[in-house]
Parts: structure tokens; sequence; C-alpha cells
């Protein structure tokens, strides 16, 4: 296939919603999982996509599977284990900061076995998509080694997240071996500036300049800033991409739309290997206006824009 393979998480995210006034949190169970997430966004603007992962085999992982298919994502590749549950995030929203508590630990995400990996998949994908977060756990870390070790010897287009969670990890030492074990193979990176910081101990082009080639194996770094845009780094280029101001009602998931704009853009303008600096400028654009799109609405999948979506909202002349 061509498009997108994400291997990673499926998670069940419980968004808070307004309280009915009776002292109780609620929350919404809604689909999601940062991989899960991308594939997602992707398949909105028309990139195929496959789903790589584990979940449990209860009703929320039923749930996700039948969700993620209902956007055009191929979830064949999806395991079901039997003997823990689907992973379940609780989401602390305050202000534009999010907080994050996780239950049914370990979740089904963290036991892929690397038997149960499509490698056919990967062989016909464009790019293969990889997160930190289901590599929290020993099972999966191994299985994302050798996937990573697959694909890279393949001279496939890899493109990784870092997406750190504090309390997915025991320590920020352990966190390291997980969190920079993809940089070895990774060509697309997206970080935060703190990520960035914490992965590479520098800062804003220092410590891009040191993932790039021929200090690292990247071809392209994503800087993320929030509301205030993105910056990029290539081989070649570097610049900054400011966010559209329209305004935020929601933006859990604005990363993975980012980035699965980023990606999908790519693709359908000459694909990883003709990717230069207009290219890779017009891609960092086009990925915040997709999140911009995304955080109007409340929701993660729910809020993921169509292509026709986001040229509706950034006609000229709107």
């Amino acid at each position: 296939m061509a498009g997108i393979v994400g291997l990673g998480e499926a998670v069940i995210d419980f968004i808070p919603v307004p309280s009915s006034g009776d002292g109780n949190l609620n929350y919404q169970a809604c689909p999601g999982g940062s991989v899960a997430n991308l594939c997602v966004a992707a398949a909105r603007l028309g990139v195929p996509g496959k789903f790589i992962g584990a979940v449990g085999d209860d009703f929320f992982g039923e749930f996700l599977k039948s969700t993620l298919s209902g956007y055009g994502v191929d979830v064949t590749g999806v395991s079901s284990v039997k003997t823990c549950g689907t992973a379940l995030t609780f989401v602390n929203v305050e202000g534009s900061e999010r907080g994050y508590s996780f239950a049914n630990r370990p979740g089904a995400d963290k036991l892929l076995e690397y038997g149960h990996v499509d490698l056919d998949s990967i062989k016909g994908a464009d790019v293969l998509h990889v997160s930190s977060n289901a590599s929290a756990g020993p099972v999966t870390f191994e299985t994302q080694r050798r996937v990573l070790e697959f694909a890279g010897g393949l001279g496939k287009a890899i493109s990784y997240d870092v997406n750190y969670r504090e309390n997915n990890h025991e320590s920020l030492t352990s966190a390291e071996k997980i969190l920079q074990l993809p940089l070895e193979y990774a060509t697309i990176i997206k970080a935060t500036e703190e990520e960035l910081e914490l992965v590479t101990g520098l800062s804003g082009a220092d410590g891009a300049k040191s993932l790039l080639r021929p200090a690292g194996r990247a071809e392209v770094v994503l800087v993320t800033q929030g509301k205030r845009g993105a910056d990029f780094y290539t081989t070649e280029d570097a610049g900054h991409s400011d966010v559209p101001d329209i305004g935020a009602l929601d933006t859990t998931g604005a990363g993975d739309a980012f980035l699965g704009g980023f990606l999908a853009f790519v693709i359908k303008n000459g694909g990883f290997e003709g990717l230069n600096r207009d290219i890779a400028r017009k891609a960092v654009d086009f990925a915040n206006r997709a999140a911009s799109c995304a955080v109007m609405k409340r929701g993660v999948m729910t809020s993921f824009p169509t292509l026709g979506e986001v040229e509706r909202i950034f006609s000229p002349g709107r």
C-alpha cells in the first residue's frame, strides 16, 4: 500500500466536559492515541493509512477498531490482547496546557509483539510513523526497535513524534532510552521546544541541527510552539510558520493534526525522495492550517478536517 503506516497506540481519551453542578467530574470517552490520531488526520486529508498496534479484547478495543475503520484507516494490523484491557487516558485541560492520567496499566498498547506486525505493509508505505507512548512498555519497545531497524534497512522515510508524557516513565533517566531510540532512524522528527531540549540537551537551532544530517539522520525537524506556530529545519533551510489566528476551542490532538497534515502534503507533492526546501515550507504552512481547523472544534478525531474544509476555511478572500 502507499500512504502512512502508523505503529503505536490507540487508546480511549476521556475528555472533560462541563459539570452538571453535582460536584462530580464528567468525561466523554473519545477514540484517541497519538499514532491512531495521525492515521485518521492523514486519511481525512486524502492519504490512506494503516494502523498497527494492540488493543484490549474488550468493548473499548472494538470501538477503536470500528472508529478507525470508519475513517478509512486499515485496521487489519491491530492485535486484540486478552490479558490486558485497552489503555484509558484521562485528560486534564488547564487553559492551553494538558495533563494526563492513565488507567488499565499496563494497557494493551504496550503489549504489541513483533510477530504480529505486518511487515509487508511497511514495504509498500510512503512513510512509517511512530511515537514514544506505546514503546514505554518493554514488549512494544522491543517491537518498535525491530520495526524501525527493518524500515531503516529498506531506506523508508520514518516519522517520529517525541510526544513525551512524564507519567509514562519512572524517571527522566528511564525515559531517555525510550525517547532517543527512534532518533537513530527517523528522517522526520516532530517535538515541542521542551521535548527537543530533553532529547538533545540543546535548544532551538542547535538542538535541531544535532538531529539533522550529517550529525544525525533526520532530513526535517519540526518544533511546534502551540499558538506561536512552528519552527522548521531542513538540511538546507530553516524558518518559522505562524498559526492562523482563527480562535481555538479545544487543542487536544492539535499536534497530531499538524504532523498528519505535514506528512499528507509531502506525500501528495512528490513524496519524501523529492522533498526540497520549497515543499517543506509549504508543507509546514499547510500543517498549521490543518491544525488550526482541528482546534476550532471539540474532540480529537472528530475535529480533524478534510482537505476541502482546509481549502474552504483558508480560501483567498475569506
